[in-house]
């Protein structure tokens, strides 16, 4: 007689102290995930910042302009040289050039000389 069986369900009671403690900590939970996900936001928006102030001028995604189309440039640099060359190419490609044969050979490509960031 499985389903003919009666059941005791117990309920226990819980103090209002107990359940503004959990309130407390799902509380706690919430606001540190949006607290990260807002820096994080605050992140992006500076790399977007920065690209607009310093490299949108001469850059274009998707079309050359003064300065080379960036769609691609990335894996491209990866296939022949290193991350840390294609970051210090960023900032100073002068410098990227003396240090790298692959950076040496992109400085040709175009007429005009990217400006040096430094550290931005």
């Amino acid at each position: 007689r499985i389903f003919g069986a009666r059941r005791t369900v117990f309920y226990m009671k819980i103090s209002s102290s107990q359940m503004f403690r959990n309130f407390n900590k799902w509380c706690l939970a919430v606001v540190t995930i949006l607290f990260l996900m807002g820096s994080y936001t605050a992140q992006a928006q500076d790399g977007g910042t920065l690209f607009k102030a310093n490299c949108a001028t001469c850059h274009n995604p998707f079309k050359d302009g003064t300065g080379p189309k960036l769609s691609g440039v990335r894996e491209q640099w990866l296939e022949k040289a290193d991350e840390a060359t294609l970051i210090l190419w960023v900032r100073n490609w002068q410098d990227a050039a003396a240090k790298s044969s692959y950076a040496q050979e992109r400085s040709t490509i175009k007429g005009s000389a990217m400006t040096a960031f430094g550290d931005k």
